[in-house]
C-alpha cells in the first residue's frame, strides 16, 4: 500500500480486488466484475435520489445544494453559484466503533 501526502496508507482498487478475491475465494476477474456491479448499483440508486443503506457499513445518499449567491474573493464581485448535488456517505455505528478503535 502507498502513502499519500498526509502519510496515510491508501489502498488501491487493485489491492481491494486482491483482498476481496481472497476473502470470497473467487478469481480476481470475477471479483473485479462484482466490484464494478456494486459501484454501478450505488451510482444508479443515488442518481434516483434513493438512500442505499448497508448494515454494518453505512449509507450513501445524494445531498442537494440550492443555487446561491457567492462572492469572488479576488474581486469581491457577486457571482451566482449553480445548484449542485453530491453523494455523501454516513458510517454506521458498527463501522465507526471499529474505525475509532484502530490505532
Amino acid at each position: 500500500m502507498k502513502k499519500n501526502l498526509n502519510n496515510e496508507t491508501v489502498a488501491t482498487k487493485k489491492e481491494l480486488i486482491e483482498t476481496l478475491s481472497n476473502e470470497l475465494d473467487t478469481s480476481k476477474v470475477d471479483t473485479k466484475q462484482i466490484l464494478k456491479g456494486f459501484v454501478n448499483v450505488i451510482l444508479k440508486l443515488t442518481s434516483e435520489n434513493s438512500i442505499l443503506r448497508i448494515p454494518g457499513l453505512g449509507s450513501f445518499r445524494v445531498q442537494k445544494t440550492p443555487e446561491r449567491v457567492g462572492r469572488n474573493p479576488r474581486t469581491g464581485e457577486e457571482v451566482v453559484i449553480e445548484k449542485s448535488s453530491r453523494v455523501s456517505f454516513r458510517a454506521a455505528k458498527e463501522f465507526k466503533r471499529i474505525t475509532n478503535n484502530v490505532k
